[in-house]
């Protein structure tokens, strides 16, 4: 009775969703098909792939998104994956950044302040202070509290220094930026030294940004852009997996004869956001149900989507999206996403003096003028102020610039 009454819900809900199938545009259809054979929990399909991989690598999209953090603070908080896991990798923080990190992990309590010198050490002029960062942060703390401490989950910064002590001029500044172009290589060797070469079945999480995570796209001329992923994939096949959390793309279409001013090179560029395939995945993941979901790229439609995205004017054309990364996170609809607050308090009465030798020293009296003129203040010092202000988490605006989210029909 129990046999008949089991495959009767069985072939039940066969029957509904081959109902619901039939209701899908053509179009639409193979990629929700991929959704519903393929996709996993997020979480569950971590799980699995930690087991299998030692590094994940995570592109969240956008530094400033809200979600991936929401989820990542999920990974850490499920006991088998904190029980696996040895290492966060955060790109964002340089490897100077790490007495500051291990005095907020070793502290007795949480205080969020001794984290606030190893985030006024970034690239550019103006600190990471995103509250993201201090809430997966905290959640670490949380964990390591319940592990014994050979199981401690580290947390190390891994980008290069900038020490700002020693840039003066603005020709610091340029002449510094040489240095950028042995960034991603740099991010791959202390890593690669953290995880002891893979020799010891160590675990970790490479929590980045887009063009770190590609795993091999390749130039017009057929030769890699060594990003950090990549060379991962080239040189430890097998080891490492690249993993895209979806969010707004981006699509660059010309190249701007600029001086740099940004780490990312995005001044450089005419970019726009765009949906992926016009819509075609935001469309299936509304059909799916709008539940998490993951899915590998590998042999499906998702992967064999058109590469897009920082390397695009010089890239190779006929690249995919599996190209570029190995699965797909889909965490919520991107006009349900947001950005994340800010914390004030980065901006310590100390480095706000800081703050505006820094932009005295990158821009011309012209330029803050019209910074000035821009943020309505007069001063520097009113300006800095403002930056000392908390943020709260609010939608993600560049939603609003992608158009019609059903052009792809």
């Amino acid at each position: 009775m129990k046999k008949r009454f089991v495959l009767a819900i069985i072939i039940t809900l066969i029957v509904l969703h081959q109902s619901k199938a039939q209701n899908i545009h053509p179009k639409l259809l193979p990629y929700y098909q991929v959704l519903k054979t393929k996709g996993l929990p997020p979480v569950k399909f971590m799980l699995e792939k930690i087991n299998t991989h030692d590094l994940l690598i995570f592109d969240d999209g956008l530094h400033l998104a809200q979600e991936p953090f929401d989820f990542y603070q999920q990974l850490i908080k499920n006991k088998a994956f904190a029980k696996t896991l040895n290492y966060v990798f955060l790109e964002i923080l340089p490897v100077t950044a790490q007495r500051h990190l291990d005095a907020f992990l070793n502290s007795p309590n949480k205080n969020q302040a001794l984290l606030y010198p190893a985030f006024q050490q970034t690239f550019d002029a103006y600190p990471i202070n995103y509250k993201t960062y201090f809430d997966l942060l905290n959640t670490i703390w949380e964990v390591n509290q319940l592990l014994a401490d050979k199981d401690k989950i580290r947390v190390l910064g891994v980008d290069i220094p900038l020490l700002w002590e020693g840039i003066h001029t603005k020709e610091d500044w340029v002449n510094y930026r040489k240095v950028l172009k042995g960034r991603d290589y740099n991010l791959y060797q202390v890593i690669l030294g953290a995880m002891s070469k893979f020799r010891k079945s160590q675990k970790g999480i490479f929590l980045t940004n887009t063009r770190h995570a590609y795993k091999g796209i390749k130039n017009k001329q057929g030769k890699f852009f060594w990003n950090c992923s990549t060379f991962f994939t080239q040189r430890n096949p097998g080891k490492t997996y690249s993993i895209r959390i979806h969010n707004v793309s981006l699509n660059i279409y010309k190249k701007l004869k600029k001086e740099a001013q940004t780490t990312q090179g995005l001044d450089q560029v005419q970019y726009r956001w765009i949906r992926m395939e016009n819509g075609l995945w935001d469309a299936a993941f509304k059909a799916y149900g709008k539940q998490p979901v993951a899915i590998p790229l590998k042999s499906n439609v998702f992967g064999q989507a058109a590469y897009t995205g920082n390397h695009s004017l010089t890239a190779k054309s006929g690249q995919s999206m599996y190209n570029a990364y190995d699965a797909l996170v889909i965490l919520a609809p991107l006009e349900k996403l947001h950005l994340a607050a800010k914390v004030g308090a980065v901006y310590t009465p100390k480095f706000q003096k800081e703050m505006i030798r820094r932009l005295k020293i990158l821009n011309s009296p012209a330029q803050i003028k019209a910074l000035l003129k821009e943020n309505d203040v007069n001063s520097l010092e009113k300006f800095v102020e403002e930056l000392s202000k908390d943020i709260p988490v609010r939608p993600n605006s560049l939603v609003k610039t992608l158009g019609n989210k059903n052009a792809w029909k």
